[in-house]
């Protein structure tokens, strides 16, 4: 596999200060290290050095965690993986991703009911998955630290979008 890295340009929306709405707070996450890992899920794992990845409603805790987005495709977060594009060694295609994806943070208590606006999402329906289809964008979302955060991992190209749509849906839900 070639070594793409160099193909993603830095993301074109600037930063974005935090938003609140009456229920949520937006933020625009910034200096995130986002490694996608795709090959045997147990060599993407021990590449990073990580027993398990997190999908649909896991929580991610602390700086360095993997998300699943696929049985063999992982996002490892807050790792610098080094040499990027094919490993012989461990049968693995790593890509550098902190410009491919914008992220951000969506917390309060209308965080999930923003999030339900779009795609059918259930605490109580649990997928080995973390991606899914939000409005017509493709996200990548999981809980965060406590039980009204999620982090959102968006397309770079899509990020100001979706953040107006997120936006305008915070706005109906919170009715601000």
């Amino acid at each position: 596999m070639r070594n793409d890295t160099d193909r993603w340009a830095a993301t074109t929306v600037g930063q974005k200060a935090p938003a609140s709405f009456a229920g949520v707070t937006m933020s625009h996450v910034t200096g995130l290290e986002q490694t996608l890992i795709s090959g045997p899920r147990a060599a993407a794992l021990s590449h990073v050095q990580l027993t398990s990845a997190i999908g649909w409603p896991d929580c991610a805790t602390g700086e360095r965690y993997a998300v699943s987005l696929r049985r063999d495709r992982v996002l490892a977060i807050g790792f610098a993986c080094g040499r990027f594009g094919w490993n012989d060694e461990a049968g693995l295609a790593i890509s550098q991703m902190s410009q491919g994806y914008g992220v951000v943070d969506l917390t309060g208590p209308d965080a999930l009911p923003i999030l339900q606006t779009g795609t059918e999402l259930s605490p109580k329906t649990p997928s080995a998955s973390a991606v899914r289809l939000w409005h017509g964008y493709d996200l990548i979302v999981y809980a965060l630290g406590h039980n009204d955060g999620f982090r959102l991992h968006i397309p770079a190209a899509l990020l100001e979008a979706a953040w107006d749509m997120l936006s305008r849906q915070a706005k109906l839900i919170g009715g601000s």
